[in-house]
């Protein structure tokens, strides 16, 4: 089952906790669905892949496919749109470093990769090398992630990329 941070108290008056602190209580999700923004010629559609920590990359690859088919060809059903806990926006597919878009109300955040570019890395012995690398961005809802939470969310990410080998049966946390 996964998990994400839950406000300490129900209430659109809550103040959002201070910059800093520990992470409020966590809700124990059913299912973890992740919203996946999909360019429109008039706009743009956020389809739900559901229940993703269950899938494989490749499993989800498949699902992104096939919701922006039928969201290209307006064959969504209105409810394969709602739900998301997060986002995920490529803005760098338009050649972008990075945007930050405003949450829908519900969402915990939005995850944006920029345009992936090759850039001068550094090496463990000091050196300097070629490698691919891009900004990300997460704009996130403070009144459900705190900075430390968000932050440590954001660095689960990079390991991960940094961990996957372009296997598709790659599994989100699985050790190797």
């Amino acid at each position: 089952m996964g998990r994400a941070p839950q406000p300490a108290q129900a209430g659109a008056d809550t103040p959002p906790p201070p910059p800093g602190t520990l992470a409020p209580p966590e809700k124990v999700h059913p299912a973890i669905d992740i919203g996946v923004a999909v360019a429109l010629d008039d706009g743009l559609i956020v389809p739900v892949v559901r229940s993703a920590e269950t899938l494989s990359l490749g499993e989800v690859a498949r699902a992104v496919d096939d919701l922006a088919a039928r969201a290209r060809a307006g064959r969504l059903l209105p409810a394969e749109t709602l739900g998301a806990l997060m986002t995920v926006t490529n803005v760098g597919s338009f050649g972008n470093l990075a945007a930050f878009p405003i949450l829908p109300l519900g969402q915990a955040g939005i995850l944006g990769p920029g345009i992936v570019e090759q850039r001068p890395l550094t090496t463990p012995g000091g050196g300097v090398r070629l490698g691919w690398r891009c900004l990300l961005a997460l704009v996130f809802d403070r009144r459900l992630l705190t900075d430390l939470a968000a932050d440590r969310l954001l660095r689960a990410v990079v390991d991960e990329l940094d961990r996957f080998d372009g296997n598709p049966d790659h599994r989100v946390g699985a050790a190797g």
